[in-house]
């Protein structure tokens, strides 16, 4: 007679390293390693990002003000 398998509902379930790779190609999802190097990638992007929109903000302020200057001059 073979096992019958289920889903436990009542509490987590402990999985070994094979059954959580398998899980996850079952489902065609990332590993954990994966997921911590995205996350990695996107926030140093955002760093990026944020770094260059500032700059670009400094910038404006610094041309309004020489603007605002050579008007009043």
């Amino acid at each position: 007679m073979s096992k019958i398998p289920f889903i436990i509902y009542d509490r987590d379930e402990e999985l070994t390293s094979s059954q959580k790779t398998q899980a996850r190609a079952n489902i065609d999802a990332a590993s954990t390693a994966d997921l911590s190097s995205e996350a990695t990638a996107r926030a140093d992007a955002d760093t990026a990002l944020q770094t260059n929109i500032n700059n670009e903000a400094t910038a404006r302020a610094n041309a309004d003000s020489t603007l605002q200057t050579n008007i009043n001059n």
